[in-house]
């Protein structure tokens, strides 16, 4: 099942990546990046929680990090130059942040196919996620995606496994 978003969307050529941009966003997803779906506390709903479906690139290069945010006009850019970081001696890193579920779908749709290995399974799930997500809790606000205020979160068994797949993956811990 695809998911057409039937919003008017701002990104690259009214709404479609081409080729050389789908393999600069694969590549970077691929290397320094993090497909995930994020447990969040949130005391509104009566499970006090919600899933939210989470791209995310990393790295110590502030152009690079610009450049896929500014190519997809999605998203949203994080510095981590905590003093913690400072002390071990670490750089100041740059994140770039996608989580609106339109975006997720968005993204992962235009990149799956240059995706391998693990990367390409985890990004399967979440977006299996985020289709079921989005057909079966319409909760999520029309304009960015996500959670509008007040609204229940009705997670099937098939989300809830998806969750728990997509955390055994992305764990680094190797399981004997």
């Amino acid at each position: 099942m695809t998911i057409v978003i039937s919003q008017s969307l701002h990104y690259i050529d009214g709404g479609k990546m081409n080729v050389e941009m789908k393999m600069y966003f694969a590549c970077a997803i691929q290397g320094e990046g993090n497909i995930s779906l994020y447990k969040r506390k949130d005391k509104r709903t009566s499970k006090g929680f919600y899933l939210e479906p989470r791209i995310e690139v990393t790295n110590t290069e502030k152009d690079w990090i610009d450049f896929l945010k500014t190519k997809a006009n999605i998203g949203h850019l994080h510095k981590d130059d905590s003093p913690s970081r400072r002390r071990k001696g670490y750089k100041t890193s740059y994140r770039w942040i996608v989580c609106a579920l339109n975006d997720v779908i968005f993204l992962l749709e235009g990149v799956k196919d240059f995706l391998i290995g693990k990367k390409i399974v985890v990004a399967n799930l979440l977006l299996e996620y985020c289709q079921l997500r989005y057909v079966l809790n319409r909760s999520y606000s029309r304009k960015n995606g996500r959670i509008s205020k007040g609204n229940q979160i009705n997670y099937s068994q098939r989300m809830i496994e998806i969750y728990n797949e997509m955390k055994k993956l992305n764990r680094r811990k190797i399981e004997r």
